[in-house]
C-alpha cells in the first residue's frame, strides 16, 4: 500500500511540473553574473528543477553516509 502511494504522490508531481513546463515556452533573457542567456522559459525551469533534484539527492546521500559512519 505505501509503495503504491508513492507511485501516485510522484505521478501527480509529474503531471503537474509537466504542465508548467509545457504553459512556459515563451523566450526569455536571464542575466548570471556577466552573462545574459536566452532560452525558452521551460528550458530555465528544467535547469532549477534538476538542480533542486541534485541538491536534494546530495543531501539525503550525505545524510545517510554520516548517520552509518557514527
Amino acid at each position: 500500500m505505501k509503495n503504491k502511494t508513492k507511485a501516485i504522490i510522484i505521478a501527480v508531481i509529474s503531471i503537474l511540473v509537466l504542465i508548467v513546463f509545457l504553459q512556459n515556452t515563451q523566450r526569455v533573457d536571464t542575466q548570471i553574473l556577466f552573462f545574459t542567456i536566452s532560452a525558452p522559459r521551460v528550458i530555465m525551469l528544467a535547469g532549477a528543477f534538476l538542480v533542486g533534484v541534485l541538491v536534494g539527492a546530495l543531501t539525503v546521500f550525505w545524510t545517510r553516509k554520516s548517520s552509518q559512519d557514527k
